[in-house]
């Protein structure tokens, strides 16, 4: 009687923990998802040091992912929300962005936006995301 119980028991936790896990996932993905709404697909396309392109502002970045929100460091600022970075019309109009991945993180400090979009067609860095 006592192995069927052990067995049981440890049947039982490990169902508890596979539901508590599926539903942490399912909790994360919603959570990403409510805040970046369309934008979710940079969440989770892109990856750490990632160079981002706001071809409307003419800004350049680079990617930091946490497991719950991205933020955009460019010279000005140590990190800018994603979402701040891509709604930047008071119309909430989606500015034009391009994510790119190379297989170093650039060093882009000093460089100016033509300079950078340059760097980006001579290393041919692959595309990952526009919008």
């Amino acid at each position: 009687m006592g192995k069927r119980i052990k067995i049981l028991a440890f049947a039982l936790t490990a169902s508890a923990l596979l539901l508590c896990g599926f539903v942490y996932q399912i909790a994360h993905v919603m959570t990403i998802e409510d805040h970046y709404g369309d934008l979710q697909n940079f969440y989770f396309r892109s990856k750490n040091g990632d160079l981002i392109l706001n071809l409307d502002s003419k800004k350049y970045g680079l990617i930091r992912k946490d497991s719950k929100r991205i933020q955009v460091v460019c010279k000005n600022h140590p990190g800018i929300d994603l979402y701040k970075w891509v709604y930047v019309y008071e119309d909430f109009r989606e500015s034009k962005n391009e994510v790119y991945r190379s297989d170093t993180i650039p060093d882009l400090s000093g460089l100016t936006y033509e300079e950078v979009v340059k760097l980006v067609r001579e290393n041919k860095m692959e595309l990952i995301i526009k919008n």
